[in-house]
This record gives structure tokens, sequence and C-alpha cells, in this order.
């Protein structure tokens, strides 16, 4: 098989068995919702695709503090491994994992942002925490629970120019004021047809055509474009102007037929969120991974740590206008290649852009890292 003899010539051969090393598994998604990603909204938001996550039962809240280290790093790898090479690696992996079922499909994943504050120049770390349980019956009841753990300085050097700018407990910055102080938990109940809106590739789908989706890749790409918000699909944006428009704007035009590369983003963002969090069956996240690794423009970006710490290979696509012109913002997926599952999807700034204005380049503007994303009979206490 192709991808068997393709991962098998580009590592070394194993050390006899006494003397092997166990490989530690490591186990991250247009238009206003790009502008959001700073601050995500009360839904859970994945940068890209407008993902929300679920919940079912009733929740009691609980507050995590998060790892203090900076926005992940990015380091080499002991060998250049293709970013098709890690795809394929890691569908090969995904393959062996054994289908599982639950009464609910349960998500634990967090998300931050980063800022840079008006007095002291010093970036902060916002973070926000989202636990949900989605009933196997899309008709079922479904909780989410929500909160904001608040900012605090980035990294070691940003807490020094915090201290010496008098150690403030609210962080004022070009979008607004940000505190450091917790904020309470916000609980949803409703359906879990319900709460699928907002939920990319999910939410136009249903979670039983989800656990039903195609394990091949070429009728998993084809599936994709046919959803309803496909670049393949969209319908022009014309109508009345807002109010506030001069009444000289032309009105809105129609959008140019999608491009290679605005199609190639879309399956990017949207395969990784079947990776990342969606209940598919292991077959169909291989097939995801296989899919992902025939996109031209997917890219290798090296072994970084996530938010809680965990290593991972990341592969990475950079984001576009919808004119198809870049903005300087690289979208990357965390894979844990000894699993076959995601950890993380990240956006990585790569210049001058909107999104992040007051981040260096190589900086993490935000990232959505999933502690947990499995069935399981366990409803919330």
């Amino acid at each position: 098989m192709d991808e068997i003899r393709m991962i098998r010539d580009l590592y070394e051969p194993p050390a006899p068995a006494p003397a092997r090393e166990v490989m530690a598994a490591r186990a991250r998604l247009d238009g206003v919702a790009r502008q959001d990603r700073r601050r995500p909204r009360r839904r859970w938001v994945v940068p890209g695709a407008g993902l929300a996550i679920v919940a079912v039962t009733a929740a009691v809240a609980v507050v995590v503090t998060m790892p203090p280290e900076p926005p992940s790093r990015t380091s080499p790898t002991p060998q250049a491994a293709t970013a098709r090479t890690v795809l394929l690696n890691a569908a090969l992996r995904a393959d062996r994992q054994p289908a599982t079922t639950g009464r609910y499909w349960h998500v634990d994943a967090s998300t931050r942002w980063f800022q840079k504050v008006k007095t002291g120049g010093y970036l902060i770390r916002n973070t926000s925490r989202e636990e949900s349980w989605q009933a196997a019956d899309r008709s079922g009841k479904a909780i989410d629970r929500q909160q904001d753990l608040g900012a605090q300085p980035a990294t070691p050097a940003d807490r020094e120019a915090w201290r010496k700018a008098g150690s403030p407990r609210v962080f004022r910055t070009s979008r607004g004021k940000r505190t450091r102080a917790p904020e309470r938990v916000v609980v949803w109940r409703g359906s879990a047809a319900e709460i699928l809106d907002g939920m990319g590739a999910a939410s136009q789908a249903g979670l039983d055509r989800l656990r039903q989706l195609p394990a091949d890749p070429g009728k998993l790409r084809t599936w994709l474009l046919a959803l309803p918000d496909s670049p393949t699909q969209r319908k022009p944006n014309v109508g009345k102007l807002p109010s506030a428009f001069p009444s000289a704007m032309p009105r809105p035009w129609a959008p140019p037929p999608g491009t290679r590369a605005a199609l190639e983003e879309w399956l990017f963002v949207q395969g990784s969120s079947l990776i990342l969090y969606s209940p598919v069956t292991p077959k169909v996240r291989a097939a995801a991974f296989r899919m992902l690794a025939t996109l031209p423009d997917v890219k290798p970006a090296g072994t970084v740590r996530d938010a809680y710490g965990r290593e991972g290979t990341a592969v990475a696509m950079d984001e576009i206008d919808p004119l198809g012109q870049p903005i300087h913002v690289q979208q990357r997926l965390v894979i844990a290649p000894a699993s076959g599952r995601a950890l993380a999807s990240e956006e990585v700034v790569l210049g001058p852009n909107a999104n992040f204005p007051e981040l260096p380049t190589g900086s993490v503007g935000s990232t959505t890292t999933v502690r947990t994303a499995d069935w399981t009979d366990t409803a919330p206490s």
C-alpha cells in the first residue's frame, strides 16, 4: 500500500524490542465570524468554521486554571516530513481505532486568544472553557456550559512588564477592557437539534447523518462541497443596504466563483472540524485526514505544543480573503500522530493583518484546544 511504504521510508527502523521506546500519544477550526475570533461568542466558536460545541443534562461549574505557558511554539522536526506524509500517517492510526458508541457525545475544550494592552505594551492571554454533552438521539436534550476564565499576562516577560505597570486588575486593549477575574459559568439547556446550529458541517447535516458519512476521501469531499455553506453553493449577496451605508455606495455584488484556493481553505477548515470534535467514526476521521492530504496548498508546520502542553505535529494552510488574496494569517491543525486524533486548531500570524493587528509575526493569535471529544455513558453530575 503506498501510504504504508511512504511512512516506512520516512522514519528510521525501530530499535530492538528491549530498547524500543514507546512514542507518547499526543492527543484543534467567514466574514464576521473571522472578526469575532479574538474574543469568542457565548456559543463555542472554532476559528474559521463558526463551530459550536454541545452539552446534555445538568452540569456543575468548574473553574479551570490553564497552564501559564505562552502561545504554542514551533520547532523543526528531526526529519522534514511533508504535510501529506503527516496526514496519511494519522489516517492509518485513525483506521486502527475502534468505533465507540455511548449515550452522549462529550466535548471538553478551551479557547485562548491574545491581545496587546495599551499601557505597558505587553501581551495578555484570554481563556474560556466550554464543556458539553449531546444526546445520541438528535431529539434528545443537551446542555452546554461555558465560562470566561479571564485574562493573564501571556508569558513570564509579559508578567514582568505587567508588574512594572503596577499590576493592574483591568487590562485596557484596543478592543475594550478585560479583567483577570473569571466570570460566572453560563449553562444553556435545549435540544441536541438546537445545539447543532452553528457547528460547521454538523449544523448542516445533523447528528444522524454525521455518523453515516462516507469513509472514502473522494466521496467525503463531494459531500462537503454539496453542503449549503460550501463556496460552490453560496448565493449572491444582494439585497437592501444597511441604513448606515452612504446612499451613494453601490449595492452589494455577487462574489466571483470560488477559486481553487478558496475551495481548498474551506475544505481544510471543515475537514479539520470533522477530525477535531465531530461525532464521526474513526473510518470517517481517517477519510478526512486523507482528503486533507490531497489539498496541494497544505504545508507542514513542524512540532508544536498545545495549550495543555501536549506535543503534536502540525499541518497548515494560509488563509485568504473572499477575493483569494492572502490575509497573512495561517490556519493550523495540530495532530497527535500516535493516536490518529487532533489536539487543537490555531491561527498563526504571518504578517500585518486585520484579525490580529497588534501581534508580532510568528505568534499564535487564537487557539482552540480539545481535551476530550468522545462518546460516553456518563452524564454530567
